[in-house]
């Protein structure tokens, strides 16, 4: 499972289960956010940074892997929370956008909201205000309109004032993620780190969630297919990336040329 969580010196640490997966996109929105404090604009250039982290990120991994396999050993008889049925999956999946993107604007003018996953528990509303109000110096509070959040299940919905508002946040996001893959183009939840917590965001037609419509046990079901969906784009991700170094120039060149 995915879990974020602060060492000692009060740095973002992260998670197990995701070696050398999300530690490329996690690893620079860390770096953008010290490299911005310290008035340093071009977080590439600053490789020594980089490396630094992902040996500290690396760290946490094993620590995490390790102190997960006690656990898994102490208690045998609990149910797997991964371990889910085809159909209990299928029918989760389909309740919420795991496949929605920041690319393609809802045609719908008065869709304003998004979808996000990957919140657990020590994450707070505040925390997740502060950090959408501060993708820009013009947000306040009055730019949320509402917000739910069901850490329990690590998922929630945010809806801003206006249309405007949310293109405005979502191109700020997505600008980040294709400027991090070097992709021109990226069609799956985009990645943000909140409290360094690694979470996904997309849009969402769909903001009126109860906190009533799931039991303790779907939520906890709900819970393990979200750290399912962030190991699997976090891979994707690193296939994108790894693609894009090998030279995917050649094929799209050769597929013009036999226009």
């Amino acid at each position: 499972m995915v879990d974020a969580r602060y060492d000692d010196d009060s740095t973002p640490a992260v998670f197990s289960n995701a070696k050398n997966v999300t530690s490329r996109l996690y690893n620079s929105n860390l770096l953008e956010e010290k490299l911005k404090n310290e008035e340093i604009t071009h977080l590439a250039d600053n490789e020594d940074l980089k490396k630094k982290l992902e040996e500290n990120l690396e760290a946490s991994l094993s620590k995490q892997d390790s102190k997960s396999s006690e656990k898994r050993q102490g208690n045998k008889s609990d149910k797997d929370p991964f371990s889910l049925s085809k159909q209990e999956l299928l029918g989760l999946l389909k309740s919420f956008p795991f496949n929605g993107n920041l690319q393609f604007r809802p045609k719908n003018t008065n869709v304003r909201s998004f979808f996000f996953f990957g919140n657990g528990a020590s994450l707070s509303m505040f925390q997740l205000k502060d950090y959408f109000i501060g993708l820009t110096p013009e947000f306040t509070k009055e730019t949320i309109s509402s917000l739910y959040t069901q850490n329990a299940g690590k998922f929630g919905y945010i809806e801003f004032k206006t249309r405007e508002i949310a293109e405005k946040i979502a191109g700020i996001v997505y600008g980040h993620q294709k400027k991090v893959l070097g992709s021109d183009k990226y069609k799956s939840p985009c990645l943000i780190v909140v409290s360094g917590a690694p979470m996904r965001i997309c849009w969402a037609a769909n903001s009126n969630m109860s906190a009533c419509k799931y039991s303790n046990d779907e939520l906890r079901k709900i819970s393990a297919v979200v750290d399912k969906q962030l190991i699997k784009l976090s891979k994707a991700d690193s296939d994108i990336s790894q693609n894009l170094k090998s030279g995917p120039s050649v094929t799209v060149n050769s597929k013009v040329s036999k226009k």
